[in-house]
């Protein structure tokens, strides 16, 4: 039978399928702006730690995050629109430092391995080439038409 319940959400799916992108942001770019909400639960996770005695541990709890949504869910048109004008002069700030920037907006990510350590210890050898090791002379003399060790091998 066929079970809904298995079915993962479509957002997830998007996101797992997604590639890694080739580039990363700059770190000299400028941030983009952020949304009301955003700023509105960053003033109330800094609230909540300075509440709890500087315990950064506390503010970010994810009960913390739920009691911020809930706040924001029930809060009032008039006081959101303090919350928007915020998000309005930050959605201006990065209009301006987006004129400002003239230097690279991406990076390309790191692909390379890192080096290897030659002080580090070898791996040991595997029990296959143990094995093939010992019995390759003896190989070797059974099978005499053969004209190439590389052949046996």
């Amino acid at each position: 039978t066929y079970n809904n319940n298995l079915i993962m959400p479509s957002t997830t799916r998007a996101t797992a399928n997604k590639k890694p992108s080739m580039h990363k942001k700059h770190p000299l770019a400028p941030k983009r702006q952020r949304s009301s909400f955003i700023l509105f639960s960053q003033c109330m996770h800094n609230e909540k730690m300075i509440a709890n005695g500087g315990n950064e541990a506390q503010a970010i709890l994810p009960s913390a995050a739920k009691n911020i949504s809930a706040a924001w869910k029930a809060m009032s048109s008039e006081e959101r629109k303090l919350w928007d004008e915020k998000a309005a002069n930050d959605k201006l700030r990065y209009e301006v430092e987006k004129t400002i920037y003239s230097g690279p907006w991406k990076e390309p990510r790191s692909c390379k391995r890192p080096k290897k350590d030659e002080t580090a210890p070898k791996r040991p050898m595997s029990a296959f080439l143990d094995y093939s090791r010992t019995v390759r002379s003896q190989v070797i003399k059974e099978n005499p038409q053969v004209e190439s060790s590389k052949d046996i091998s």
